[in-house]
């Protein structure tokens, strides 16, 4: 079942769907006139339903951006690394957990418009399917498939910001995942705030961020698909997975920023 059409009307359905039903095509659509022109561009949502009734007001969000750069000074910026890669792993888990649900309901976002301002992430918080009340966490990729001399893999960010139990959720999970994570312990205000997991931040969810952090051709026309290396895509996808999975057990709890 797909629920397609403009934030109004989207916001005054409502959704339904049998326990681990996954709409790959549902969206609604933002909008903003941050460039000259006002135009609509559409995050894209699926959700697989819960089979626990008592936790189904419990949301886990996945995201990852779905822009990039377009065309600038003639030349294309696919964003292979920026985002695709992120965006591939949202699709794989959600392929995942949509086989095999989970006690808690998870809904698996692309964000547009991230790259202009988060407009996708602020548009789904502020008025988007889920209040913000029942998003239980949320979950941001942004950037799987570069190496960074900086840290040995993957980074892990955002974990003691509004609830310190996201690291034991995140420790917990990688003891299954098995990847080098480098967990960020603290992050400059202006660093942390560079993806749509900030959109979350704000808004007192608990939120973690995945990475493989800034690479050489990052928002370049050099960022392309024969560049990505596939061995920390794949990590990615492992972690995301099992996090997802940690979040989803009943006995999990977390709480909201006051």
């Amino acid at each position: 079942m797909a629920l397609l059409g403009n934030t109004a009307s989207f916001l005054g359905g409502t959704i339904t769907s049998a326990p681990g039903e996954c709409w790959p095509t549902a969206s609604y659509t933002a909008s903003w006139s941050y460039i000259p022109s006002p135009m609509d561009s559409p995050n894209v949502v699926g959700v697989v339903n819960g089979t626990d009734p008592e936790l189904q007001d419990q949301h886990i969000v996945v995201g990852a951006h779905l822009d990039h750069l377009g065309i600038i000074d003639g030349r294309i910026h696919n964003g292979a690394v920026d985002n695709a890669t992120g965006s591939a792993v949202v699709m794989e888990v959600a392929e995942s957990i949509a086989a095999d649900p989970l006690p808690r309901p998870v809904v698996f976002v692309l964000f547009t418009a991230e790259e202009v301002g988060h407009f996708g992430s602020l548009q789904f918080v502020a008025e988007g399917p889920i209040p913000v009340e029942k998003i239980f966490a949320y979950l941001n990729v942004d950037h799987a498939g570069r190496d960074n001399p900086s840290f040995d893999d993957i980074l892990a960010a955002g974990l003691k910001r509004i609830d310190p139990r996201v690291e034991e959720v995140v420790r917990s999970a990688n003891l299954r995942a098995g990847v080098a994570l480098h967990f960020m312990e603290s992050m400059r205000e202006q660093d942390y705030s560079g993806s749509d997991h900030y959109s979350f931040d704000q808004a007192g969810i608990p939120s973690v961020v995945y990475g493989t952090g800034l690479f050489e051709g990052y928002h370049t026309p050099d960022d392309d698909a024969e560049f990505v290396e596939y061995k920390f895509t794949f990590d990615m996808a492992k972690i995301t997975l099992e996090t997802v999975m940690e979040l989803g057990k009943k006995t999990t709890t977390l709480r909201h920023r006051n």
